[in-house]
């Protein structure tokens, strides 16, 4: 899951911060979804000629959510798209 949050930018000399929302689903079969999250970056670097300016980016990436249809729990996400990628 950790890969699937973090941001590039978060390892180099930056404050990253980044919301997630839920932006399409479609329900494939019985206990299968398929989902569609956006992810808003915020990335302020701490030092450069650029410091303390922050740059937002939106970005889409696909995922089907599997969950037991009885208890309504996800039982596991997998990644469709190899990366997320960006929306204009």
């Amino acid at each position: 899951m950790k890969e699937w949050v973090q941001h590039p930018a978060s390892k180099g000399d930056n404050a990253v911060n980044a919301t997630f929302k839920l932006d399409r689903t479609s329900r494939e079969v019985s206990g299968v979804l398929r989902a569609g999250v956006e992810r808003t970056v915020f990335i302020t670097p701490y030092s450069g000629p650029n410091a303390d300016k922050t740059r937002e980016e939106v970005e889409g990436r696909a995922f089907k959510v599997f969950y037991n249809p009885d208890t309504n729990c996800i039982t596991r996400v997998r990644s469709l798209d190899t990366e997320w990628k960006q929306i204009p």
